[in-house]
């Protein structure tokens, strides 16, 4: 389960835009993340959807600095904190307008929960886990964030039964092209995953891919 506290921080910014209040605030919260100021990117998050209510990028990035935090957090009060705080920001998006990336990041929230009692947990968690990358690819079936969850929380499974993964790391070789392959016009819509993918191809598959 050690593996799944592993998350791509990289992500990308257009810089062929002229830059507005939004674009510059934006910006700025990623530069805190990217330099892990956490407590100030999520503060800056918050401020900027205060203002940009029509935007969902600054709600979704705070929810995903929260879920990431949470997952690398070893105090179980506080990794239980920032799960709820995630959990809260995620539950307010109306789930006709939710993107296959909420629900990406939903997942993420409750595999952090999932790590704080594997034993107890994984009965009730696993199956929402699975169902809600699911909810993802039935909105954006080629979404690689999704693809690549689903594959990851499955390797984990299989690392914990001791069973095989050849066919899982078949897929990521797939997966890890496809996050190349995604394009958008969304400015500073999300990209991470794809190191994780390279990880587990690099690790965990280093004897399945020859």
């Amino acid at each position: 389960m050690k593996q799944l506290l592993l998350i791509s921080m990289s992500l990308f910014a257009s810089s062929l835009f002229a830059q507005t209040p939004y674009e510059s605030s934006m910006k700025k919260a990623l530069g805190f993340w990217n330099e892990q100021k956490n407590e100030e990117a999520a503060a800056l998050f918050q401020r900027i959807a205060k203002v940009d209510k029509e935007q969902w990028l600054p709600n979704y990035y705070q929810a995903l600095i929260f879920t990431t935090s949470a997952l690398r957090e070893p105090v179980k009060e506080k990794k239980e904190s920032l799960i709820q705080q995630a959990l809260q920001i995620i539950s307010s998006v109306d789930s006709s307008t939710k993107s296959a990336e909420w629900y990406n990041v939903e997942a993420l929230a409750m595999i952090a929960e999932l790590t704080i009692d594997p034993m107890v947990k994984a009965t009730t968690l696993s199956p929402k886990i699975v169902m809600t990358y699911k909810k993802a690819l039935s909105l954006d079936p080629k979404n690689p964030r999704a693809l690549a969850g689903l594959v990851d929380f499955e390797m984990q499974s299989k690392h914990y039964f001791n069973e095989d993964i050849s066919k899982l790391c078949q897929q990521l070789i797939q997966i890890e092209r496809m996050f190349d392959e995604q394009k958008s016009d969304i400015p500073f819509y999300p990209t991470w995953g794809k190191e994780r993918v390279t990880d587990l191809l690099k690790n965990d598959c280093v004897k399945h891919t020859d």
